[in-house]
């Protein structure tokens, strides 16, 4: 089966609407800027308001509905504080990431590939990156191998996700996706995404249908989580028209089963 439409990468880009990040820097491994010293690490995860780019809460509601989704607020506990936001030098978001170990952040790719990427930021910490290594055989137009790894200066405090140790998960399962869409923490609540299979052409990806609301931009790099453990890595969403509309049909997100050996090769050789 090959889905037909528009395909798009869920990257931070918030105007135009459906501006996305199409750049591919043609190499494996993008380092970013090296530092000296290391930032010192705050010990509290606490609600950080968000980025200069945000767009205004009321457009992200208007596509991810409170009824669905959770947003988080000042005063409010944050639910998934391995959830972190990649940002640039000047503070602007990039996209979403996931925090692995104290120190490693796992992220798109795409999410990588104009090299812009400072500082990883997750309530009142603020921790500069040390180096990034993308997929090898990533590739932009399909979005395949949509995954790289993040390598901090100082661990952050929050507790690090366990990643899906393999074996399957049934069909139509319930799952959580957590991102900062538009720049705006959320996650999905109960019975809003449910994991839909793996289509034979794009075996790297986990999918899900947006019944109630798709992933947005600034999602991508967050978090697909079933029984507590990431699963997946958001990627992108599929959009098509019909009867003069455009709609997203589909969600993506890379199968973290599919690519737990290269995670695994590439801390080892860390």
């Amino acid at each position: 089966m090959k889905v037909l439409g528009i395909f798009y990468l869920v990257s931070a880009t918030f105007t135009p609407k459906y501006d996305m990040l199409w750049k591919f820097t043609g190499t494996m491994i993008v380092s970013a800027v090296l530092l000296l010293g290391c930032t010192p690490v705050q010990r509290t995860v606490s609600y950080r308001p968000p980025p200069p780019n945000a767009s205004p809460r009321e457009l992200i509601e208007s596509i991810n509905a409170p009824e669905y989704f959770e947003y988080l607020d000042e005063g409010e506990t944050d639910l998934y504080p391995a959830v972190v936001m990649i940002a640039t030098e000047d503070g602007e978001m990039i996209a979403s990431g996931v925090l692995i170990k104290p120190d490693v952040v796992l992220t798109a790719a795409h999410c990588l590939d104009e090299d812009n990427a400072f500082a990883v930021e997750n309530g009142s910490e603020s921790v500069m990156i040390k180096d990034i290594i993308m997929h090898e055989c990533y590739d932009p137009w399909l979005a395949s191998n949509d995954i790289g790894i993040i390598f901090l200066e100082c661990p952050m405090s929050a507790k690090p996700i366990e990643l899906w140790g393999g074996g399957d998960y049934p069909r139509m399962s319930n799952i959580t996706t957590i991102g900062y869409g538009a720049g705006h923490k959320k996650w999905s609540k109960d019975e809003t995404f449910f994991y839909y299979g793996t289509i034979v052409e794009e075996p790297w990806f986990i999918k899900f249908l947006p019944m109630y609301g798709p992933i947005w931009h600034g999602d991508s790099g967050g978090a697909v989580v079933y029984d507590g453990k990431l699963i997946g890595i958001i990627s992108s969403y599929t959009m098509h028209r019909s009867h003069g509309d455009i709609n997203v049909i589909e969600c993506s997100a890379t199968s973290i089963r599919m690519y737990k050996h290269w995670i695994d090769g590439i801390l080892k050789s860390r």
